[in-house]
């Protein structure tokens, strides 16, 4: 009978990965101590707990001044809002705009930040 194996490996996630990952597992599973484990990991990310443990570095069209980064629309509302908890600084303007609409629609707002959001499209709250 050999001894259990209590190797443990660390992976690189962004915030928006391991949401993903969160989501996915506990839609999937009833391993509550990864659920946990997961979560209180997440948490740590959005408080600055911790700080990354592995930044790449840009690609050299980025480093030129020329944008690789992939279409707004590529990215999710839900990674996006993800990333918005964690680090909303890093969001350009168009997928703050994404956020935005997702936290009205999925009712994530308090009263002031939504009759603002209505207020900034046009629409008028009674």
């Amino acid at each position: 009978m050999s001894p259990p194996d209590r190797s443990k490996f660390r992976p690189y996630f962004t915030a928006a990965q391991l949401a993903e990952i969160i989501r996915c597992v506990k839609a999937s599973s009833k391993d509550l101590p990864l659920i946990y484990y997961l979560e209180s990991f997440a948490l740590k990310l959005k408080h600055s707990i911790i700080q990354p443990a592995h930044t790449t570095q840009p690609p050299l069209e980025e480093k030129l001044g020329f944008s690789s980064s992939p279409p707004t629309n590529s990215i999710s509302p839900s990674e996006l809002y993800a990333t918005f908890l964690i680090s909303p600084a890093t969001l350009t303007p168009p997928e703050l705009e994404k956020v935005h609409q997702y936290r009205f629609e999925n009712d994530l707002m308090d009263q002031d930040e939504e009759a603002e959001y209505l207020k900034s499209k046009g629409l008028f709250t009674l």
